[in-house]
């Protein structure tokens, strides 16, 4: 018994030995866990070896481990493979640097079982730590060049790495090149500019970026791999030297970056050299994993103090960069294998959560960061340090309970803080002493940001103030609301100066309170807005990138843009004043309430340079209700004008607006008004057209548009109706080429109804027989999609055989128009229908004549039943551009049906005939000669006359008053007085009448008073009388006389006669 006690004892002994000798191995690989999607995981558990029964191997016992009440297996299988697998383990690891603190026991293998099965692959971000640093850039001359020029554009290859590299946990000894500015591994990606989706989208195990978008070479660009140093310390250098934005030569822009890959640490660098930033650009730059977000070190010129003090985001935002702001010469972002020992202790500062967050001023501020342990040691405590506009705050000592784990976070508030109104403030927050000792990777101790509390009222921008409460850029005042967001509305008032810089506006957090934010120039004062753009690149990460942009609103809303001067560098012959557009590839906003008013834009001469049909000198693009207005601005030497795209959406306007010597007005896509604005072409264009305004129910009125080309195609007014009803009231179009086709007003009505009432067009010079006043596209048997004409004028008076028609019309329907059943024209009637040509209408490919005997409509009332009240006239206008009518002209008389559509004309008159087109025309007189006042002597004779100037065509009277009272027979311009005598006295007017048949019109003129006196006569002449030398002399007259009707008293002049 004893025997078999002392075996038992002895066996107990052995197993127990293995147990700590499987426990203190345990312990020594306990730092090399796996990372999951939650993050680290740490168990406190208790290991137990267990009875097994004796069909088991009594040396593979099974570890459990204690969750509460509930026991779960963590390990089956035989010790000598346990205990080789924890040799392994333990040999990468023999710093010593095992020891768990508070008794915690971190198990990769249990941890994966229990959450289904994930593994060490899906979680290698985590087993690296990053760090910013300033380094050296060196460049490389030799290894292999890979692609040159535009060739480096989507260039894709796999390039020898030199030696086997470790990355997400699987060796390589080769790695994708992708000329897009980034290294993948596991595969290439082609012609793909977003390398952390390619990740996913390819099925690779990673990817590595340093400059991840649409990237190409300049003349000397090249990109080149080579592999530097002796085994074992060799390192891949991957090199894009001279390369810019795509499309080649659009972009002013020069970049110089690095990937580098070290051999025996595994460790990544992206290292920057020149880099050269002319306009917004965004990059993808970091590394991501297969079935993880990537890890972002993320720089944005609004949060971060500089591209050297980068944010570590989880996110797949781009980093974003902007002139005069951009990674330095040397910068380096490290990515690096967390190994202990050379990895133990590493504590990270990877937010402040007051950044990016709003609050009122003068409210206490509870300061919150974020501590991430990038160590492979337990963190047990950490200093915080912190500093507000470089003034210390109390340090924290940070004492986490449990010890936070490799790879775990934590939130701290390190204090409380008062920010004072409209201040805008650096915070500065970084750990030291890990556990006591020091940080090694000390690039990613800190992080720096901003904070301001919310703003409202009228803040100003100058560059002349030093003043500290006023903005000296444009820049700095967006990058304080982006910060601190507004209260209420706010109010930007720009002083005199020249603010060349790109201008980025994002949508600014109002606090559902939707304020109004307004830039606009200070009161007596005209700032002059420019920035060099560039030529039309390619963008992926959102508008913030459109370099040939000057003033980029990103998903803004309710922005006015009010009494600005925008000016056009001559260097740069294209692009954008203003650009807004929704942020749809990240935040989801849209832009909204635009109002873009009493601005001037100002560009080039030479509308032959390079444009492209990008460049409107404002371009709003809305997803979202609220109203978007463009109006009351000026558009001066630019190729494009506005161009509006807020489909479906009410309430949008383009009015106003003079766009003088472009090549295309406006551009508009969805509801609302294009009124009153007035449109001139560039005669050196070869292309011209006035609007083109696409949508559903829109309303066209009141424009003047002047498109007199001394070649090439011309389109006065393009009008889409897509559904429902669009209508053109008021309009005046003059339009003319000496080639190509002319049409003053295109009508496409396949979709949708087109209403055209009171529009005038005139086409002049030798323009092609095709030509047309109104252009019309139907679709029949689209019904109800159709057009109504109604009190137009559609003249076409090209230079002899080169007058078109008056209407063309081509039908896109399956079947054929005709007069009763499938009819375009859903009415048409009292138009004015010219031409000069023979044909007055082409009726879907049909010429119709004008008739040259009897009524000039004859054939085509007859053939498509409408036009029966119509007339076909020669209309004298004031001439060239101007279409007003000159004359009264009786068969221009149209219909009462549209009066209470359209009750006045284009200039706001009442219409009371009305005329067609655009004008009414009533008899209007102007008294070019008064009738004077005087005095007459009795008997005298004399005239009074009065000349009125009237309208042409209309028939003009006069009436003679005096006293108002009319005189018998005196309806003469003149009137006539002989032998007057006193009781012809008094006050004279003449009334003036002008008619056109119906409508009279009355002017009075000046009164002209007369006085009737006798003639003048001496009554005491000038006596003779001697006087001596020196002595005075008295000489007398008087007479019986009246001065003038404004002054009764005579006066008197001597003469001596010699």
């Amino acid at each position: 018994m004893d025997q078999v006690k002392k075996n038992r004892s002895e066996e107990r002994n052995r197993k127990s030995g293995t147990i700590s000798a499987v426990w203190s191995r345990l312990k020594s690989f306990a730092s090399i866990c796996g990372y999951f999607s939650t993050g680290w995981i740490t168990l406190d558990v208790n290991l137990d070896l267990r009875e097994q029964s004796s069909d088991r191997d009594e040396r593979s016992p099974r570890i459990f481990a204690q969750f509460g009440r509930n026991d779960v297996m963590l390990l089956d299988c035989p010790f000598p493979k346990l205990m080789q697998m924890t040799k392994r383990k333990h040999h990468r690891n023999t710093s010593g640097g095992a020891m768990l603190r508070n008794a915690t026991a971190c198990v990769m293998l249990a941890v994966a079982l229990l959450l289904g099965g994930y593994t060490s692959a899906q979680a290698q971000a985590m087993n690296y730590t990053y760090s910013a640093t300033a380094g050296t850039y060196s460049e490389i001359s030799g290894g292999t060049v890979h692609a040159t020029g535009t060739g480096i554009e989507g260039f894709d290859a796999s390039a020898p790495i030199g030696f086997t590299f470790n990355f997400g946990g699987v060796n390589y000894t080769s790695v994708n090149v992708n000329g897009f500015g980034y290294l993948t591994f596991g595969g290439g990606t082609g012609y793909t500019t977003d390398p952390f989706n390619a990740v996913s989208w390819y099925g690779l195990n990673g990817a590595v970026s340093a400059w991840g978008n649409y990237i190409t070479g300049t003349p000397t660009g090249e990109l080149r791999t080579q592999v530097l140093g002796n085994s074992p310390n060799r390192t891949f250098v991957a090199q894009w030297r001279n390369v810019t934005r795509t499309s080649q030569g659009s972009s002013n822009d020069v970049y110089n970056f690095q990937i580098r890959l070290s051999e025996g640490s595994n460790r990544i660098d992206i290292v920057y050299g020149n880099m050269t930033v002319t306009a917004a650009v965004g990059a993808q730059v970091g590394v991501r994993f297969n079935g993880e977000d990537p890890v972002n070190i993320m720089s944005h010129p609004y949060m971060n103090a500089g591209w050297d003090k980068p944010h570590y985001t989880r996110s797949f935002v781009p980093s974003r960069a902007i002139e005069n702001w951009a990674a330095p010469t040397g910068q380096t972002y490290s990515l690096i294998r967390r190994v202990a020992p050379g990895s133990n202790n590493d504590a990270a500062i990877i937010n402040v959560e007051n950044v990016g967050s709003y609050f009122n001023a003068n409210t206490s501020q509870e300061i919150k960061v974020r501590v991430k342990n990038f160590g492979t040691n337990n963190l047990d405590s950490v200093t915080l340090n912190w500093t507000i506009n470089g003034t210390a705050k109390t340090p924290v000592k940070y004492y986490p309970q449990p010890a936070l784990a490799p790879g775990a976070e934590a939130t701290i508030t390190v204090g409380f803080h008062t920010f004072g109104p409209a201040s805008f403030n650096r915070i500065r927050v970084w750990t030291a002493a890990p556990n006591g000792g020091t940080d090694v990777v000390p690039g990613n101790d800190s992080y720096e940001g901003f904070l301001a509390p919310r703003v409202a009222g009228t803040l100003n921008i100058s560059q002349a103030s030093g003043n500290p409460g006023i903005f000296n850029t444009i820049f700095t005042a967006v990058r304080h609301i982006v910060v601190s967001g507004v209260s209420g509305n706010t109010t930007f008032n720009i002083y005199d100066g020249t603010y060349d810089e790109q201008v980025i506006l994002p949508r600014i957090d109002d606090n559902g309170t939707g304020a109004r934010i307004t830039f606009q120039s200070a009161p007596n004062n005209m700032p002059v807005l420019t920035h060099a753009r560039t030529n039309y690149t390619s963008w992926n990460y959102g508008p913030f990138e459109a370099s040939y942009s000057h003033f980029i609103m990103e998903g803004a809303r309710n922005i006015t843009i009010n009494g600005l001067m925008f000016e056009q560098p001559a260097a740069t012959p294209y692009g954008s004043f203003i650009y807004a557009e929704q942020d749809y590839n990240y935040s989801g906003n849209n832009v909204s309430g635009i109002q873009i008013t009493n601005n001037t834009f100002e560009g080039l001469a030479d509308l032959n340079q390079s444009y492209n049909n990008t460049d409107w000198a404002v371009t709003v693009f809305s997803y979202e209700t609220g109203s978007n207005v463009i109006d009351n601005n000026s558009f001066v030497n630019y190729a494009y004008g506005p161009y509006l795209y807020a489909w479906g959406l009410p309430n949008n306007s383009v009015s106003n607006n003079t766009i003088t010597d472009c090549s295309q007005g406006i551009q508009w896509y969805g509801n609302g008004v294009v009124a009153g604005n007035v449109i001139s072409s560039s005669p050196s264009v070869t292309y011209f057209r006035g609007g083109y305004i696409q949508g559903e129910n829109l309303t066209v009125e009141g424009n003047q548009v002047s498109g007199l080309q001394t070649s090439g195609t011309v389109e006065g007014i393009y009008v889409y109706s897509t559904s429902g009803t669009a209508t053109l009231t008021n309009n005046m179009v003059a339009v003319g080429s000496s080639s190509g086709n002319v049409y003053g007003i295109v009508a496409d009505a396949s979709n949708g109804n087109v209403n055209l009432y009171h529009n005038t067009v005139n086409v002049t010079g030798t323009t092609g027989a095709n030509s047309a006043a109104l252009m019309a596209y139907t679709q029949v048997n689209n019904t109800p999609s159709r057009v109504r004409l109604i009190n137009n004028i559609l003249h076409n008076f090209g230079t002899g055989a080169n007058g078109g028609y008056a209407i063309r019309i081509n039908d896109f329907g399956s079947g054929s128009i005709n007069a009763t059943t499938s009819n375009p024209l859903a009415v048409s009637d009292f138009n004015n229908l010219m031409t000069t040509g023979v044909n007055v209408v082409n009726w879907d490919g049909v010429n119709v004549p004008r008739n040259t005997v009897g009524n000039p409509l004859t054939t085509w009332r007859a053939s498509s039943l409408r036009d029966q009240n119509s007339a076909s006239v020669a209309v004298t206008f004031v001439g060239g551009s101007d279409l007003h009518l000159l004359n009264i002209q009786q068969p221009l008389w149209g219909t009462t049906q549209t009066l209470n559509m359209v009750p006045t004309d284009i200039d706001g008159e009442l219409r009371v005939k009305p005329y067609m087109g655009a004008d009414e025309v009533r008899p209007t007189i102007r008294i070019v000669q008064q009738p004077e006042s005087r005095y007459a002597c009795l008997g005298e004779s004399f005239t009074f006359v009065t000349i009125a100037d009237v309208t042409p065509g209309a028939t003009v009277t006069y009436q003679w008053q005096k006293d108002g009272n009319d005189l018998i027979g005196q309806t003469n311009a003149i009137l006539s007085i002989s032998n007057v005598g006193y009781n012809a006295s008094g006050v004279y007017t003449c009334k003036v009448l002008a008619s056109d048949g119906t409508t009279e019109t009355e002017l009075v003129s000046d009164e002209a008073t007369l006085i009737v006196v006798r003639n003048t006569e001496i009554t005491v002449q000038p006596a003779s009388q001697p006087v001596g030398l020196g002595q005075t002399v008295n000489l007398e007259v008087q007479a019986e006389a009246v001065g003038s009707p404004s002054d009764f008293v005579a006066g008197f002049q001597w003469k001596k006669r010699r």
